[in-house]
């Protein structure tokens, strides 16, 4: 994850926790962010949606989890 930089983390007001990751040149790397993060809580992922800035390569993940 050096290459990623985390934009913004937190807790919703739903309770749902939420980490929003940028990339250069390549996607986000989803499985280790919801092994390092979601499953070594046990917790349980609700959404994630991916998305690049097209022209300019800029990756970004959004991540949605409950956490027990």
């Amino acid at each position: 994850m050096e290459d990623e930089i985390v934009i913004e983390e937190g807790v919703s007001r739903f309770g749902l926790h939420r980490v929003h990751v940028m990339r250069m040149g390549a996607p986000v790397d989803l499985e280790r962010w919801v092994k390092e993060r979601v499953l070594a809580v046990g917790g349980e992922v609700k959404t994630w949606y991916r998305y690049e800035e097209e022209g300019i390569g800029v990756h970004h993940l959004r991540l949605w989890w409950t956490a027990d």
